[in-house]
C-alpha cells in the first residue's frame, strides 16, 4: 500500500521519471495505492500539488492505522521524529513535512476562536493575530473587516488587502518555523573590505575558484536591437581554471548596491551595516541538524552578509511567509500575509507570489509594518547562486583565455508603486563593470586591468564534443544559445588545420529576431561555411516580414526532417541543444519525434523508445536555463 509525492521541474525532460517509473513497477507488482501519488512542479509551484497530497495523506494514514486521535498517530511517528514525542514541530523544512507535524493531524479542521488563539500564545508581532505554537493555526476572521484605501492598481490592491473569497474562514497554517541562528555583534564597525569568496563553496564546482581579468569587451548585436548581447573575454592565468568547448563557468556576482542599501535601511539597520558579526546556532534549539549555513563565512559585517551571502530578490516560499506573519504589526498586513501562508490561500499564493512574481524585497515594501530580524531570514533565504554561462571559445586558441556570451536582461514588475523593473542580476553587473572599463580604460599603473571576475569551472554533465572528430554533430542554438557550438566550431577548425583531423559533418540550426539586428557571430558563422568547418547552416528569423525561411529553430528542423533523422538514427550523430527551456527545447524535442517517427514509419510510442536510446547512448544532450 505506497504513496509518495514527487518533486521535480517540468522545464527539464522526464518530468518526475523516478517517481513515475517507480509507481508503474509497484503497480505491476500487485501494489495499491492508498493514496495517489502527487507530482508537484516546481516550474509553477510545488504548493499546488503537494498541499492537497498532504491533505489527503493525513486521514489516509488515520484509516489505514486506524488511529483515533493526533496524540495515537504521533507515537507512530516516534520512531521516526524524536521530536514527534513532545510535539515540537517545525513545518516544512527544506521542502519536507517534518514527522512530528503528525501529531496534529486529528486537530486538522482546527477552528479557533479569537479567544482561543490568544490563549495559546502570540509571536514576536503580538497576540492579536491568533497563532499557535504546534501545528496548525486558526487565525481570526474578525480581521477581515478592516479596510484600507490603496492606489488604483488591481495587482496592488490584490497583493495587499485580505481575500474576499476567504472572509469569515479561519486558516490554516503551518507551525512557526524553530529558531535555530543567532548574531553575536563583535564590533562597532570595522575596516573589513572584502568578503572572502574563496572560502565559500560553490555549487557544482571542481576548480578553485579564481579571479580573471577582463582582456575585452564587445557588443554582438545592433544598437537597435531589442535586447543587449555582449561578449566578454577573461584572462584565465593564474585562477586555476581549465576548460574544453562546451563547458560552462560559474560567475560569482554580488547583490545590487541600491538593493542592499534599501535592504539593510528596511530592516533598521543603517548604524550597523558595517559592523563585525558572527553567527551561531542557538543554544537549545528544537531544530534538528541546525548549523550556520556552510556558505557564510564567520565573521563578516551586516553589509557583507547581505551583498554576497543571501538572495535578497527570491520568491518567498510559503514558510518564509509563515514566518514573516510573526513579524508584521499592522492587523490587516498580518491577515494577507497570512492568507498566502495557508492551505486555504494556495490560489492566492499562486497568483500574487509565484506568478507575480513578487520577491522578498516586494513584500517587504508592499507590507510596512513587516520588520524580521536579520537571523531569522540568514535561516531561510536562500543564498545567491553563482550565474553559469557556457564558453563560447575553444583553449586551443588562446590557452588561457575564455570567452562568454548574455543578454542585459531586464525582469518586468508588474505593480505600480513598487519598482517599475529589474535589471537581472548578474548580467547587470558585468555590464556595468565593463562599461566603466570601456569608458575610461581601467588601466591601473602596470597597465593590466582592474575589472576581475570571480568565476569558477562547473562540472560539465558530457556536454562536449565527441572523441571522434569524424562524428557528426548537429547542434540547436538560437540567440545567445549559440555560444557552445561557436567553441565547437572553432575547435574543430583548429584540429582539421593542425593535427589534420578528418572532421565529420556539422549542422547548425541557429534562430534570430531580425538579421540586421540580432544575428550573433555572423561573420564567423560564415567564415565557419566558407572554410568547411561547418557543413550546413540553417538559419530560423522570427520577425522579419520579407523572410520566406523558418521562423524558430524548430521549425528548420522540421523541414530537414528526413536529413535529421538519417543522421542521428544512421549515421549515430550527436544532437546538442542549448537555451531556453521553457519553450524552445520542448519545442525542439517534439520535432525530433516527430521526424524520427515519420522517418521509421513507427507509432508515436515506438518513436519515444528510440528518442531514449539516443539519449542513452549520450547522443542527446541538452544545455538549457529557464
Amino acid at each position: 500500500f505506497p504513496t509518495f509525492s514527487g518533486l521535480r521541474d517540468s522545464n527539464y525532460s522526464n518530468f518526475c521519471n523516478m517517481g513515475k517509473s517507480l509507481h508503474k513497477r509497484l503497480g505491476q507488482l500487485g501494489a495499491t495505492c492508498f493514496v495517489e501519488p502527487g507530482f508537484a512542479d516546481d516550474g509553477v509551484g510545488l504548493e499546488i500539488v503537494v498541499e492537497p497530497w498532504l491533505e489527503s495523506l493525513w486521514p489516509a494514514l488515520k484509516h489505514e492505522f486506524d488511529v483515533q486521535s493526533g496524540e495515537e498517530l504521533s507515537s507512530l511517528a516516534e520512531g521516526a521524529s524524536p521530536a514527534a514525542a513532545n510535539h515540537s514541530t517545525e513545518g516544512v523544512v527544506n521542502g519536507k513535512e517534518e514527522a512530528a507535524l503528525t501529531a496534529e493531524v486529528g486537530q486538522l479542521n482546527l477552528r479557533d476562536t479569537p479567544q482561543d488563539a490568544a490563549s495559546q500564545g502570540a509571536g514576536p508581532a503580538g497576540a492579536a493575530a491568533g497563532s499557535v505554537d504546534n501545528g496548525y493555526s486558526g487565525v481570526s476572521s474578525s480581521m477581515t473587516e478592516i479596510t484600507c484605501s490603496l492606489p488604483e492598481n488591481p495587482f496592488l490592491q490584490g497583493l495587499t488587502q485580505p481575500s474576499a473569497s476567504l472572509t469569515g474562514k479561519d486558516l490554516s497554517l503551518l507551525s512557526v518555523p524553530v529558531q535555530y541562528l543567532q548574531v553575536e555583534w563583535l564590533s562597532e564597525q570595522t575596516n573589513l573590505d572584502k568578503v572572502p569568496l574563496e572560502l565559500m563553496p560553490m555549487p557544482l564546482s571542481d576548480s578553485p575558484l579564481g579571479f580573471a581579468k577582463v582582456v575585452s569587451v564587445r557588443r554582438l548585436n545592433h544598437k537597435t536591437a531589442v535586447k543587449i548581447a555582449v561578449e566578454i573575454t577573461l584572462d584565465l592565468a593564474g585562477t586555476g581554471v581549465a576548460y574544453e568547448p562546451g563547458d560552462s563557468l560559474g560567475i560569482v556576482c554580488p547583490n545590487e548596491s541600491a538593493e542592499v542599501d534599501w535592504f539593510i535601511h528596511r530592516l533598521g539597520l543603517d548604524g550597523k551595516r558595517r559592523c563585525l558579526i558572527k553567527l551561531s546556532v542557538l543554544p537549545g534549539t528544537t531544530k534538528k541538524l541546525a548549523a550556520v549555513p556552510a556558505y557564510i563565512p564567520n565573521p563578516l559585517t551586516v553589509e557583507q552578509l547581505v551583498q554576497h551571502c543571501l538572495d535578497i530578490r527570491c520568491v518567498p516560499k510559503k514558510l518564509l511567509v509563515r514566518l514573516l506573519v510573526e513579524y508584521t504589526s499592522d492587523p490587516q498586513e498580518r491577515r494577507r500575509l497570512s492568507e498566502f501562508a495557508s492551505k486555504e490561500g494556495a490560489v492566492e499564493y499562486q497568483k500574487y507570489i509565484r506568478e507575480g512574481p513578487i520577491g522578498l524585497l516586494d513584500l517587504l515594501q508592499a507590507f510596512p509594518s513587516c520588520l524580521p530580524p536579520l537571523e531569522r531570514l540568514v535561516e531561510h533565504l536562500p543564498r545567491v547562486l553563482p550565474r553559469p554561462y557556457s564558453a563560447a571559445s575553444s583553449p586551443c586558441l588562446a590557452t588561457d583565455q575564455v570567452s562568454f556570451v548574455f543578454n542585459l536582461a531586464q525582469i518586468p514588475k508588474p505593480i505600480a508603486g513598487l519598482d517599475a523593473s529589474r535589471n537581472g542580476l548578474c548580467t547587470h553587473w558585468l555590464h556595468g563593470m565593463t562599461e566603466k572599463q570601456a569608458a575610461s580604460a581601467d588601466h591601473d599603473v602596470g597597465g593590466q586591468s582592474v575589472c576581475q571576475v570571480p568565476i569558477f569551472h562547473r562540472t560539465n554533465q558530457r556536454f562536449r564534443l565527441p572523441a571522434d572528430p569524424s562524428t557528426p554533430i548537429i547542434m540547436v542554438g538560437p540567440g545567445t544559445g549559440v555560444a557552445p557550438f561557436i567553441g565547437f566550431l572553432h575547435h574543430r577548425q583548429y584540429q582539421r588545420a593542425t593535427q589534420n583531423a578528418s572532421v565529420g559533418m556539422s549542422w547548425l540550426f541557429y534562430g534570430c529576431r531580425d538579421r540586421s539586428k540580432d544575428f550573433l557571430y555572423q561573420s564567423e558563422m560564415e567564415k565557419f561555411v566558407s572554410d568547411g568547418v561547418l557543413s550546413k547552416l540553417t538559419l530560423a528569423v522570427s520577425r522579419e516580414l520579407d523572410w520566406d525561411g523558418a521562423q524558430y529553430v524548430q521549425d528548420g528542423i522540421k523541414a530537414n526532417g528526413s536529413p535529421i533523422a538519417a543522421l542521428l538514427l544512421e549515421s549515430k550523430a550527436v544532437l546538442y541543444v542549448c537555451g531556453d527551456a521553457q519553450h524552445m527545447s520542448k519545442d525542439v524535442q517534439a520535432t525530433i519525434l516527430a521526424v524520427i517517427t515519420a522517418y521509421k514509419g513507427c507509432s508515436e510510442v515506438d518513436g519515444k523508445l528510440l528518442l531514449e536510446e539516443i539519449r542513452q547512448e549520450g547522443r542527446y544532450l541538452q544545455d538549457i536555463w529557464t
